[in-house]
């Protein structure tokens, strides 16, 4: 039979163009890594919107509303019950998202 062989193999993804950076700061935790019982996120955004966390396997580890006028989204670690290790955080706002890394490394 007739034998066909691939020696190479492009992907080519057409992305948006970036998008415009927050308003209000960077999307950044206060502390990193996270050694207490919780942890505060600048917001980035004017308005309301909700803060998101979710670990590496891609679960939803705590969900928060952040009320329009605020300044800092604060995650309570300990009460979600979050172990050790690397999560994301999402601030999500009228359609926008920015996302931050958060190491996680408490006492047992």
């Amino acid at each position: 039979g007739m034998r066909i062989f691939l020696d190479e193999v492009a992907i080519v993804a057409h992305l948006p163009a970036a998008p415009a950076p927050p308003v209000a700061g960077r999307f950044a935790p206060n502390v990193n890594p996270v050694r207490g019982a919780s942890v505060g996120f600048a917001w980035p955004f004017e308005g309301a919107g909700e803060l998101l966390v979710y670990d590496f396997a891609g679960r939803l580890v705590a969900r928060s509303a952040v009320a329009e006028g605020v300044t800092t989204a604060t995650w309570d670690v300990a009460a979600s019950g979050a172990r050790n290790g690397v999560y994301v955080a999402v601030a999500r706002s009228g359609g926008r998202s920015h996302s931050a890394k958060v190491y996680v490394v408490r006492g047992s």
